[in-house]
């Protein structure tokens, strides 16, 4: 039986329940005659106009209590319909979505949060936000702020800070982005809140690519001028190696000029390195990359220095 044809039922039933009430009281104290009678056989018409009101007021009662509870209903369906259909929808976007109540536990997570902390939605469920959604500065390795405590503590949407790293449950590393908005009731109280993150791993490539372009760039527009302005060999080639190095498209420089009976090394932020490479070179010693670019005459590009350049002495800067 429905909730609401409870309600009718027994507003009906509570009704009935003064009617008899009624009756017993007027019989044991105040009418004499047949219990009967009194019950029903033979009332005045004030009394039954009286016992009738009361009967229908239990009854309207009643039925708008039911109504009441039909709306409700209704509405708890459409709250768990929508509900359901946001669930599905969070599972379904690109960035991932973590979910938490006013004390900041976890109370949802999509599959692409998952996958970026490595947590899923049953092992996180209650947890301390901060325990998944653990995150630090790219350059200094410092935690980093959680953007959801504050969320719950100015009821305001927060963003992350740049260079953010989400650190995975096993180790795994990814730069993000993300935002954290409140949750709130329908009278404005935060009771929770959302975070939205995503991996931006490529971005990150194309703007170190970007920046370190541009480095370079500056380095050779900075050589040109030099090559104008200084004209000692010696100095030029120590001159370069500083530019590449401090306009920063470089780590480090090392430049080895050969004139067919001597060579010259300049270098910069190789430490002794190049006194060794100028040793080898004085005894006769040429390093693979020198063989492979005086071979080929063309840009040689090493990807594993740490295995070619096994033996040189400036393999100890990779």
């Amino acid at each position: 039986m429905k909730s609401e044809h409870k309600i009718i039922l027994l507003a009906v039933s509570l009704g009935l329940a003064v009617w008899v009430l009624d009756t017993i009281l007027d019989f044991l104290f105040f009418v004499k005659g047949d219990f009967t009678d009194l019950l029903i056989l033979n009332l005045s018409v004030h009394e039954i106009f009286m016992r009738l009101t009361v009967f229908i007021v239990f009854l309207v009662f009643g039925i708008l209590m039911a109504k009441r509870a039909i709306r409700e209903r209704e509405l708890r369906q459409d709250l768990q319909k929508s509900g359901e259909e946001m669930a599905v929808t969070l599972k379904s976007i690109g960035d991932a979505v973590i979910a938490t109540d006013k004390n900041g536990n976890i109370q949802f997570m999509n599959p692409v949060a998952e996958s970026l902390t490595r947590w899923t939605i049953s092992e996180a469920f209650g947890e301390p936000i901060e325990r998944v959604f653990n995150i630090v500065n790219e350059q200094t390795e410092e935690k980093a702020p959680n953007p959801i405590e504050r969320v719950l503590r100015e009821g305001k949407v927060v963003g992350l800070a740049n260079h953010t790293v989400l650190v995975a449950k096993d180790g795994k590393r990814w730069p993000i982005d993300d935002s954290g908005a409140p949750i709130k009731d329908d009278r404005g109280k935060v009771i929770g809140a959302v975070l939205v993150f995503h991996d931006i791993t490529e971005r990150r490539k194309s703007e170190k690519q970007i920046n370190h372009l541009n480095e370079v760039l500056k380095a050779i527009r900075n050589v040109n001028q030099l090559i104008t302005q200084v004209k000692d060999r010696d100095e030029l080639l120590d001159g370069v190696c500083r530019e590449l190095v401090n306009t920063r498209g470089f780590n480090s420089a090392c430049i080895v000029l050969e004139d067919g009976v001597s060579r010259y090394v300049a270098s910069s932020e190789i430490g002794n390195s190049a006194v060794e490479v100028q040793k080898q070179f004085q005894q006769g010693y040429v390093p693979s990359c020198f063989k492979q670019v005086r071979e080929k005459d063309d840009v040689h590009v090493i990807k594993e220095p740490k295995e070619y350049c096994r033996g040189c002495p400036a393999s100890g800067m990779f």
